[in-house]
């Protein structure tokens, strides 16, 4: 087993240097097997050991066996941390079975005590009869290729590199292991109870695949699941590619361009997908290979406007030609998105305003028409193009309008628009809708306004307004600087496209 182990840290060349590890101990003998092999290699291995034992407080045992798993830590000169953990608060407050619930407190606590510790990894002791279970179990429950992986023998989540070096081992070999060098352990007796689906599986639907099927079940699952892993490895790299190509991450939100989703085979598309919604800083709770396909065809065939709810306070939405995930509030609006209700802010001629709730700076001059004449020229001449750093531009007939108080401000209800060109007037939000205007930019979109008359929606369209004429000398000059990033990328790629 020793010799196990230590060929599985030698073919894992992809891990930093350790030079502390946190092993989390149940008690069971699973998990008393690896604090004993760990804690005898960690010497020769170069790293100190902290034993973890997180305290569920389900059963009346659990402070027991919190003493237990401490004087064997203290026996083997090994430093101990518990933790104590309320799972029956948790599935109160968030309604998870008590599995879910104790498995991520247990994560969080593992997580925090491996920081306190200044340690670079956690070891995990899964083993195969565990992988073999995680497979039927993500079988059963629906789950994708990807899911069928099982569990993974390294993974690495920020700093912290979780380890999982005994999935090649069976349980009959760590039962042995501690019956030959009298390692104690304690049993949990709720691993005995059919009550929970994946002991169900461990009880009755193994034993029966390995008496009436297939002896060695276990064993092909595993390796089906290592199989998977290896092929996975090869598709996500290429998923990353294809998400960078197809996805963008905004404010609070993920963004995917549904023409160049399209393009994508219908494998990587579901790995795009998982990606987005196993992303690291932002996971997803609760999903699976039926909401992948669910999402999938919300963004090949949805209509814009049509919606899935997703777990987590997230959902997904057809915008236009592109599907948006983003986090929402009690009342269905995005957060941090809705009116503002911001007080207008009135323009500097000449000068410049900055309209920072919004997003904008607006800089305005007045000038000649011979100046005007000889800036535009030039401007044509140079032919600098759009961009995101261009200053969006629009020009007025100052000598009407002078003395009209100008203001920057977000819509209000029952905003007219005066497209150029056009005649007559639009509501701003059929303009917005005919221009394919995401719902969330529109409470957030700067306007340039003289009272209730739009002049210009910011770098977007100007108004019939005031325009400038042969006979006008005198012109008001904007030029707009976004800072609203989701505004200003809009713009520019609304604008390449055309």
């Amino acid at each position: 087993m020793i010799d196990k182990l230590i060929d599985w840290f030698d073919r894992h060349r992809e891990l930093p240097t350790l030079r502390r590890v946190v092993v989390a101990v149940s008690g069971g003998v699973d998990s008393m097997v690896a604090m004993d092999l760990i804690g005898q290699l960690s010497g020769a291995l170069g790293f100190s050991v902290v034993v973890c034992h997180v305290d569920h407080r389900m059963r009346p045992e659990s402070e027991d066996e919190q003493r237990f798993v401490e004087a064997e830590a203290v026996r083997r000169g090994l430093t101990f941390h518990g933790v104590a953990v309320d799972v029956p608060g948790r599935i109160r407050e968030t309604g998870e079975s008590p599995q879910a619930a104790a498995r991520a407190l247990r994560y969080e606590a593992l997580t925090q005590c491996a920081r306190a510790a200044g340690a670079e990894a956690v070891v995990l002791a899964h083993h195969q009869d565990d992988q073999a279970e995680t497979v039927l179990l993500r079988l059963l429950r629906g789950a994708s290729p990807t899911g069928l992986g099982g569990m993974n023998e390294v993974r690495r989540s920020g700093d912290l590199w979780w380890l999982r070096p005994f999935l090649k081992v069976t349980k009959a070999e760590l039962v042995a292991y501690a019956a030959d060098h009298g390692i104690p352990y304690r049993e949990d007796p709720s691993n005995w109870s059919t009550k929970y689906l994946r002991n169900k599986i461990r009880l009755q639907l193994i034993p029966l695949l390995e008496t009436d099927y297939q002896p060695r079940v276990k064993d092909h699952l595993a390796r089906l699941a290592q199989m998977i892993q290896e092929d996975e490895a090869v598709l996500t790299s290429m998923a990353l590619e294809a998400r960078d190509r197809c996805v963008r991450v905004g404010s609070g939100n993920y963004r995917i361009d549904i023409p160049r989703f399209s393009d994508l085979p219908a494998a990587l598309q579901r790995r795009v997908l998982t990606l987005i919604l196993d992303y690291p800083s932002e996971r997803l709770p609760g999903w699976g290979a039926i909401q992948v396909e669910a999402l999938r065809n919300l963004a090949l065939h949805g209509r814009s406007g049509s919606e899935l709810r997703l777990s987590g306070g997230w959902r997904a939405r057809r915008v236009y030609d592109e599907l948006v995930f983003d986090r929402f509030g009690e009342e269905g609006r995005p957060i941090g998105v809705g009116p503002l209700g911001a007080s207008p802010i009135p323009l500097s001629v000449p000068g410049r305003t900055s309209c920072p709730i919004l997003g904008v700076t607006i800089d305005a001059t007045v000038v000649s028409r011979q100046e005007w004449e000889l800036r535009a020229r030039a401007e044509a001449a140079n032919d600098p193009g759009v961009g995101p750093s261009t200053p969006a531009v629009a020009d007025f007939d100052w000598e009407r309008m002078e003395g009209r108080p100008l203001f920057i401000r977000s819509r209000l209800p029952g905003d007219r628009f005066a497209p150029f060109g056009l005649a007559g007037t639009k509501k701003i939000k059929d303009v917005w809708i005919d221009d394919k205007v995401p719902r969330e930019l529109r409470d957030r979109w700067p306007l340039l306004a003289a009272g209730r008359e739009i002049l210009w929606i910011i770098g977007w369209r100007r108004s019939a307004h005031w325009p400038v004429t042969k006979d006008t000398q005198r012109i008001l000059h904007v030029e707009a600087t976004w800072t609203n990033e989701e505004i200003r990328e809009w713009v520019h790629r609304r604008t390449r496209k055309n």
